[in-house]
């Protein structure tokens, strides 16, 4: 069976993540893999671990600023000539598949054409999408989504939304969360600093790292020797620091963009996971933390209530700052309590987040289709 991946991205986040070792899994068991992406660093990503990728050379974005709408549609006649000959050469392939919004638009129509089955991953609700340039967006998509053979979600969360938002039934969309490939073993000999606590995310407004630094007030009065690290890349970074010097916070380290995420977490004594994005589809970074047997303290928030519970972490009110330093310093505090939700999260990453599971479940439904 062939594969054909198409992605427009515009940075490294819990996506590429999750899609890249969703191809290496499938790829290794038995199914031809092929891709084409707009992203450099997620091509050269892809190329590490022996995915064939070639290069989009534009990005065409309908969903971000009024600029670059303007910019999408000028573009739209020679984006369609381009996907329809990316296509054409590649029309041996069995099955596309699709996880970023304009691929979806532009391409499925396309493969339906030529005979191509298709397959999308819908990983967050899109109602901030849809609203967007007075619904055209939705408008758009409600034309084409009765055209891919399976529209994969990794939440109750994200299905609910989109069932209830595009008036469509639950039986449309496919459940199978996300999954994580980590090999304990590989991070075992990190030594764990007992008073830090880690934040890996990508850095933009909805993530929760600005609610984070607000916390931490609270956290260094009552833990002076409580350190935070915070991992990631992205335009907010500016106004995070300016907040963190504005707060006066001493223990605050901005990391930047990492290579090894997992590194990050296992010298941690937790994991900090504040988002509370209108797009949040999963909560990779979750994951992540239960893999490496560490507690989570996030908001109880679209699909967190889905990867975590009250036995691998504490979950508090969206926004409640107070009780969300509450949490940390709990946390913090009792070395035992985050030892045994370690454990459960680790039990619970093996018994439902791992490729063995959600690959062959991947497997399954693509064979069917």
């Amino acid at each position: 069976m062939k594969l054909l991946f198409i992605n427009q991205s515009l940075g490294i986040g819990g996506a590429e993540t999750f899609n890249k070792e969703l191809l290496f899994w499938l790829q290794n068991h038995g199914i031809s893999v092929k891709t084409f992406v707009t992203n450099k660093k997620f091509q050269k990503i892809l190329e590490d671990v022996d995915i064939h990728s070639g290069q989009i050379p534009f990005v065409v974005d309908f969903i971000g600023n009024r600029k670059g709408f303007i910019k999408g549609i000028f573009l739209l006649p020679l984006t369609l000539i381009y996907y329809f000959l990316l296509v054409l050469s590649q029309r041996n392939s069995d099955i596309i598949l699709m996880s970023g919004f304009i691929e979806k638009i532009l391409v499925t129509p396309i493969a339906k054409l030529l005979k191509i089955k298709v397959v999308w991953i819908e990983f967050a609700p899109l109602k901030s999408i849809f609203d967007k340039f007075l619904g055209l967006n939705k408008l758009i998509y409600k034309l084409i989504v009765n055209l891919p053979n399976i529209i994969i979600v990794p939440s109750n969360n994200t299905l609910t939304e989109l069932s209830e938002e595009l008036n469509l039934p639950n039986s449309k969309f496919t459940l199978i969360p996300c999954a994580r490939n980590i090999e304990i073993n590989n991070y075992s000999k990190i030594k764990v600093e007992k008073p830090l606590a880690c934040c890996v995310s990508r850095l933009e407004k909805g993530k929760g790292q600005d609610l984070l630094l607000q916390a931490w007030q609270k956290v260094e009065k009552e833990i002076p020797s409580a350190k935070l690290r915070i991992a990631g890349e992205g335009g907010f970074i500016d106004t995070l620091k300016h907040l963190n010097s504005k707060l006066n916070l001493k223990n605050v380290e901005f990391a930047g963009f990492v290579p090894d995420s997992l590194t990050e977490i296992a010298q941690s004594k937790i994991v900090v996971f504040p988002t509370v994005w209108e797009l949040e589809g999963f909560g990779l970074t979750a994951v992540e933390a239960m893999a490496l047997s560490r507690p989570v303290v996030c908001f109880e928030f679209g699909p967190l209530t889905e990867i975590i519970d009250e036995s691998t972490g504490i979950l508090v009110k969206p926004y409640d700052t107070d009780t969300l330093a509450n949490a940390i310093i709990k946390l913090l505090n009792s070395p035992r309590l985050a030892e045994k939700m370690g454990k459960a999260g680790r039990k619970k990453y093996l018994n439902k987040f791992t490729f063995n599971i959600v690959g062959q479940k991947y497997i399954n439904l693509i064979k069917k289709v």
